[in-house]
């Protein structure tokens, strides 16, 4: 950590200056009163930072002298003087006496090498932002819960909105959505008491039998981002596998009592602005499992499985992006190294963590492994031919990577009934392996 030597004789600016500093600019600050033990400092710490500095203190010229004492002993110690000194030129900036603080926090992390993004990560790690959204579906809080105020790096501060265990309605939570709010913010010591509070109260609003289809479907995406971001850092264990589940068996409900394809689930999903990855979830289930029941390989086990499969295929992606990579050539096309590393392995990623945990059922792991048609679970074929495609996997992995290829379809062109007939056209051109041919036929009458 940086240090900065601040030479101030008024207290209460001198607590100000000193906080904001260590928040914003990250830097361990050293407070003086007086000159001489502002330099009895720079004696034992001649490698200090930085010297923010009050142009007199109490009749003596303190910066310039402090300033002479810099330069005589040779130390490169960059100057901040508060208050006009004409004779301060070489390393130093001059201030006015009663400089705003945001333009003397800025002057500071400028001088300290701190850029704007890296002053935001400096503060941010205090706060953990939860999107907005994941309060539409609990009434109370176990934490105080924050807005963060202004966007601007340099000045951006957070503010209690909500108390622990204040009682909050869903209208009060989407009046802060009509006004462009996307997160709400816990304090960083709170996160796991807040994880188990929410799961729990979002496990209880997925068992509601009475819920509507929009709001099931709603949470049911809450349920599944929350577990994705806490599997994605390693923390999966009982609590969360039984979120997981919760939002599993309300994905099985959604697919059960969705009917129709293009006018009743897909309208659903559209309408509500579901992500990418959770809308993959649910139309491969949708499709998969009516797949398996005509083929009827209709037992319960065999239908739970594929639901497992679906809920935890792509759970290591972060984004649309990653979950759009199907080609080789598509996954070039991301740039960030470690982005494409995550792509590329997803698959045994997520294998291994159904192999390793006792709640998901045996066999799972082969149909996530090899949802991209490559048998070990790392990388993509270039396409789903005789040439590219083995004829060894799983059965349930061809009916996988068909519903896949056949929802990536809907996704792109298919939005209503009067599309059925065209997607159903395209498929032909997709799956040329034998494989797939029991699998086509099924999916005909199935808008």
């Amino acid at each position: 950590m940086t240090q900065t030597l601040l030479l101030e004789n008024d207290a209460k600016l001198a607590s100000l200056y000193s906080l904001n500093f260590q928040i914003y600019a990250g830097t361990d600050v050293i407070w003086k009163k007086n000159l001489e033990d502002a330099i009895k400092v720079l004696k034992v710490l001649p490698q200090l930072s930085l010297i923010v500095s009050r142009t007199k203190i109490e009749g003596k010229k303190s910066a310039l002298l402090l300033y002479e004492y810099v330069r005589k002993n040779e130390l490169q110690i960059p100057f901040i003087v508060l208050g006009e000194d004409n004779s301060l030129k070489d390393n130093a900036v001059v201030l006015s006496e009663d400089v705003e603080l945001k333009i003397l926090i800025q002057n500071v992390a400028k001088m300290l090498g701190v850029t704007p993004k890296k002053m935001v990560e400096k503060i941010i790690p205090d706060f953990v932002p939860i999107p907005i959204k994941h309060f539409l579906f609990i009434n109370e809080t176990i934490c105080d819960l924050y807005v963060k105020l202004s966007e601007i790096p340099e000045n951006f501060h957070f503010v209690k909105r909500i108390p622990a265990g204040e009682i909050f309605s869903k209208e009060f939570i989407k009046r802060y959505i009509r006004k462009g709010l996307q997160q709400l913010h816990i304090l960083k010591c709170d996160r796991i008491k807040f994880i188990n509070s929410f799961s729990y109260q979002l496990i209880e609003t997925l068992e509601d039998d009475k819920l509507s289809m929009k709001d099931r479907i709603s949470s049911t995406e809450v349920a599944f981002e929350t577990v994705a971001g806490l599997f994605q850092q390693n923390k999966v264990n009982e609590e969360n596998m039984e979120l997981a589940q919760a939002g599993l068996k309300s994905v099985m409900t959604i697919v059960s009592q969705s009917g129709n394809l293009f006018n009743n689930l897909l309208t659903n999903l559209i309408d509500l602005k579901t992500s990418y990855l959770f809308k993959h979830i649910v139309i491969i289930n949708f499709l998969g499992i009516r797949v398996i029941k005509k083929m009827h390989w209709e037992k319960e086990e065999h239908l739970i499985k594929f639901s497992f499969a679906c809920f935890f295929h792509d759970i290591f992606l972060e984004n649309e992006r990653q979950a759009k990579v199907k080609t080789p050539e598509e996954l070039d096309l991301l740039t960030d190294r470690e982005e494409r590393d995550i792509t590329y392995e997803h698959a045994w990623t997520a294998s291994q963590l159904a192999l390793k945990t006792r709640e998901i059922p045996l066999e799972v792991e082969n149909i996530i492994m090899q949802h991209h048609g490559q048998k070990n679970g790392i990388g993509f074929l270039p396409q789903l031919t005789p040439d590219h495609l083995r004829d060894d996997l799983s059965p349930f992995s061809y009916i996988f990577i068909a519903c896949e290829a056949y929802g990536d379809i809907i996704f792109s062109e298919g939005k209503n009934k009067n599309d059925y007939d065209m997607v159903i056209n395209k498929l032909p051109e997709i799956f040329k392996h034998e494989k797939f041919e029991k699998i086509l036929y099924c999916f005909k009458d199935m808008n």
